[in-house]
């Protein structure tokens, strides 16, 4: 969010300002995106108190918006099939993309490059610091060609004993591969989400790798962030407990 409000100052095409909105407008505005509201609360309270798993919360918050949006006279049978094909159609791409990626995977757990390199820096008698800097490099690397499930089952295995043996914060340390995960899959050139980002807003892949390396930057620094100050990412969920 930082990143996204320095760079319209510097550059306000990218975001011009708009007229200040009155008091008025902006409970207007909230009385209309009510409904809204009420679904992202029910949803996250249902999950949080356990009537339904996040996955299944997803399915609950979809049909709740359908049935909303046809009590409201929003929603009709052309609007619906419309947007199911439209839906079917990003659906089909993106999965076409993570089964090549899955595919490519698949290959590269055959070669046991990802347990030669773990296996490598388990090896190493240096700072638990640059131990955690290879890893996330070693995440980065095979995150740009492997998708979440098979890099996971692959890798952590691997890393959770020098993890155990370094008394890392396994919460911390669990945030830190999801971090080095996410840097991966929007790293050119092989990014996945950027084919997926080409496929849906169809924008030229090289304008795509332009504009994501700011990202890359700023997610990098919270990576380091994170890895110096593990409270960061800690604080939140043992507060909760």
């Amino acid at each position: 969010m930082s990143l996204v409000y320095v760079r319209c100052l510097i550059n306000p095409k990218l975001g011009a300002r708009t007229e200040r909105s009155t008091w008025k407008e902006r409970f207007s505005s909230v009385r209309a995106t009510g409904p809204i509201l009420a679904i992202f609360a029910f949803v996250i309270l249902g999950i949080f108190g356990g009537l339904f798993t996040p996955t299944k919360g997803g399915a609950v918050g979809s049909s709740a918006a359908i049935a909303i949006a046809v009590a409201m006279g929003r929603l009709n049978l052309k609007a619906l099939l419309k947007s199911s094909t439209e839906v079917a159609i990003i659906c089909g791409m993106i999965f076409t993309i993570l089964g090549g990626a899955k595919m490519f995977g698949y290959f590269i757990a055959l070669s046991r490059l990802p347990n030669v390199m773990a296996e490598q820096i388990a090896m190493l008698s240096v700072h638990p610091l640059f131990i955690l800097f290879l890893i996330v490099m070693v995440l980065f690397v095979l995150g740009c060609f492997m998708p979440a499930i098979p890099l996971i089952l692959i890798c952590v295995p691997i890393f959770l004993p020098i993890a155990h043996s370094l008394q890392w914060d396994l919460l911390w340390f669990g945030v830190i591969v999801v971090l080095a995960y996410d840097l991966a899959t929007i790293t050119p050139p092989f990014g996945i989400n950027l084919f997926v980002m080409k496929g849906v807003t169809q924008v030229p892949l090289s304008v795509i790798y332009r504009g994501v390396l700011p990202f890359i930057a700023t997610l990098l620094l919270i990576i380091a962030l994170i890895a110096v100050f593990p409270v960061i990412a800690t604080w939140l969920p043992y507060s909760l407990n």
